[in-house]
């Protein structure tokens, strides 16, 4: 399992943290893509430490050629379907925690789980993800899960689903291969990651970090990672961690990553952002340049918790798959239908682009919207 490895591949990023290269072996590392060829663990972390202006400008660069030969000029739409914000954890970044006392929580009836997937239809997404917080599959908000699962499967090409992690015998229970698992590690870094959970059973580390594994075990195939920039003390070597942890399980079972996620922590009504430790841009430009470099045809999504300006960039040169009109609030598509939405219910606050606004901006750097384009 990866959590046997985990500590292995930070000793690597350790031992390689704050060597001080010679411009010219990261040169080499660049003329070596730039031909087409491959590069180890090792090499993408010294990309991911050059303070160099033009070898970071060659590395945007060369994500960006390798996006367009894989993926061309076309962005498909993934929205997001909340529907339960009963959770049993406490983290510091969440507003669904347990701990929330403020929070009305909710968990959608079947009924009500159609009627919002299909608002979603209506608005023109093919692609859509389900989230939640920490649950029990045998709790009334698991028995609801199934059941989603289940309609979703039949009434839409590409589905998705982010919880909490579940066991090795739960996965099994819905182990179809055209299910697409979203699951955020929200740190490797174990230290940075107790701080960010507060309560069990989410503080079960080893259990969070082998989730990847235990769906593919059950017979998944298509798997997303990625981590919560913010969380870790040096979000590079987390994004190292997540490499590591992708070519893992490519190499273990032969399934690379289906999508990598590019997330960055957002404010809560709980917690300011300055409580967190802030991601510049470029690092994240470089994350995600770092992910299209080492697994060239795994989708890339960028979500509206971004600005525009930063979601158009990342389009430009790496993002595979981003969102447009989209709530984090439980029943919120049909609130916003009826002009009744309040953004300061749901998980966070982000902006809300309509789908022609999101359009027009991808025509303006010569990208297209591809709704049928499988994640």
């Amino acid at each position: 399992m990866f959590s046997e490895k985990i500590n292995e591949y930070i000793h690597i990023a350790e031992n390689i943290f704050g060597t001080q290269y010679q411009q010219q072996d990261i040169d080499n590392i660049l003329d070596a893509l730039e031909k087409g060829k491959n590069i180890s663990l090792e090499n993408a972390w010294m990309l991911l430490t050059t303070q160099n202006i033009d070898q970071y400008n060659r590395i945007i660069n060369i994500a960006g050629e390798i996006t367009k030969k894989y993926h061309g000029n076309v962005v498909g739409m993934i929205a997001p379907l909340y529907f339960s914000n009963i959770c049993w954890n406490d983290c510091a970044c969440c507003d669904m925690s347990c701990k929330n006392i403020s929070l009305k929580r909710h968990t959608l009836v079947l009924e009500e789980f159609i009627d919002e997937f299909n608002r979603l239809k209506n608005i023109g997404y093919k692609t859509i993800e389900i989230v939640a917080g920490g649950f029990s599959l045998k709790s009334k908000v698991g028995e609801m899960f199934l059941k989603f699962i289940e309609y979703g499967k039949k009434n839409i090409p590409n589905f998705a689903f982010f919880v909490d992690t579940l066991t090795l015998d739960d996965y099994k229970t819905f182990a179809d291969p055209n299910i697409t698992m979203i699951h955020r590690q929200e740190s490797y870094i174990k230290n940075d990651y107790m701080k960010m959970v507060l309560w069990w059973p989410k503080k079960d580390f080893e259990k969070r970090v082998n989730a990847h594994e235990c769906r593919l075990q059950a017979g998944g195939k298509k798997i997303g990672l990625s981590v919560l920039a913010g969380i870790a003390n040096d979000f590079l070597k987390d994004v190292f961690m997540v490499l590591a942890h992708g070519k893992y399980l490519e190499d273990t079972y032969g399934i690379p990553p289906s999508c990598f996620g590019t997330v960055r922590i957002h404010p809560i009504t709980r917690k300011e952002i300055s409580e967190f430790k802030k991601i510049p841009d470029r690092e994240m430009y470089l994350a995600t340049a770092l992910y299209r470099i080492m697994f060239p045809k795994t989708n890339i999504i960028i979500t509206s918790r971004e600005d525009t300006e930063t979601i158009r960039k990342h389009i430009e040169a790496w993002a595979t798959f981003a969102n447009a009109t989209c709530t984090t609030v439980i029943g919120g598509y049909k609130l916003m239908e009826e002009g009744l939405l309040n953004e300061n219910i749901g998980q966070f606050n982000h902006g809300n682009p309509s789908p022609e606004e999101v359009k027009k901006s991808l025509a303006s750097i010569g990208k297209t919207i591809d709704r049928n384009k499988e994640l």
